[in-house]
């Protein structure tokens, strides 16, 4: 009798202990389960691949967990997304603006150059990136230009001019210091603008008042003189 009592005893408590250890690990894996899946989805994001997402679970604090970072990831993805949209509007207004644009930072590596560059440098300039600026640019005039922001941190405007396609160009080349919202100097930009054309018309509207006014001096000498003639009293003169 006692040995069925004892067995009796022995097959509940292996009974019972069996449908503990089930309930407690079927608990612990829904509750451990949800922290391991936010886990991976939050290396994910500071790995950069924000459009990672983790299942939402229950209205409990880990569900208030995974529902934050969905909306965390969600966040991350638009700004990246108006971020790149942003870059590419503002890479491709560089890249297509008629004049040339150097950015320098305070080390002197050229950290973007544009490709009106290499029409008038008449060099590949893609390879200046990240060069320093006196290595490759071979104008004296622009370096000196650059060196004169570096120690002044003002701005700087000058006109220079060198051969381009065996034909003198002329530029306009304005400077100007990058500074910080704490007054610290964080690089220097260059704009260099073809001013060719212009040189041009100026020079035809000078030859055209040069030659106007030489054209014009003999008449006016001669009105001049016959001027003259009649107010000394010529014009009272019977002949």
């Amino acid at each position: 009798m006692d040995q069925i009592i004892w067995g009796i005893l022995l097959t509940s408590f292996t009974i019972a202990f069996i449908i503990i250890v089930s309930i407690t690990y079927r608990v612990a894996n829904e509750m451990i389960r949800p922290i391991e899946s936010a886990t991976v989805v939050a290396n994910e994001l500071a790995e950069g691949n924000y459009k990672a997402r983790t299942q939402e679970g229950k209205r409990d604090e880990i569900g208030q967990l995974t529902r934050s970072i969905n909306i965390l990831a969600y966040n991350l993805e638009q700004l990246t997304r108006r971020h790149q949209a942003q870059k590419e509007r503002m890479e491709t207004l560089i890249e297509n603006m008629g004049s040339g644009l150097i950015l320098i930072n305070t080390k002197g590596d050229i950290s973007i150059i544009n490709g009106a560059c290499r029409t008038i440098f008449q060099e590949n300039t893609d390879l200046w990136l990240n060069q320093l600026y006196h290595d490759v640019i071979k104008h004296k005039e622009v370096i000196r230009v650059v060196q004169t922001i570096f120690m002044t941190e003002e701005h700087q405007r000058m006109q220079i001019h060198f051969p381009v396609h065996l034909e003198m160009r002329h530029f306009e080349v304005f400077g100007s210091p990058v500074m910080s919202n704490r007054g610290n100097l964080k690089g220097i930009v260059l704009v260099l603008h073809d001013i060719t054309d212009l040189k041009k018309l100026e020079q035809v509207r000078t030859d055209f008042v040069a030659n106007v006014s030489h054209e014009l001096k003999t008449p006016v000498t001669s009105i001049k003189g016959f001027t003259e003639t009649l107010l000394d009293g010529a014009m009272n003169s019977e002949h």
